[in-house]
């Protein structure tokens, strides 16, 4: 169960990270419905 804890709060931090450091919306959907099948 820590597992699974720590890797959904480590995609948390890697989504919002993208979302700020990527200007291109169009990525920032992909990366979200990437990210929504986890």
């Amino acid at each position: 169960m820590e597992k699974v804890t720590i890797l959904k709060t480590f995609f948390v931090f890697i989504s919002f990270y993208n979302i700020s450091f990527l200007p291109s919306s169009t990525q920032n959907k992909e990366y979200q419905q990437k990210t929504s099948h986890l």
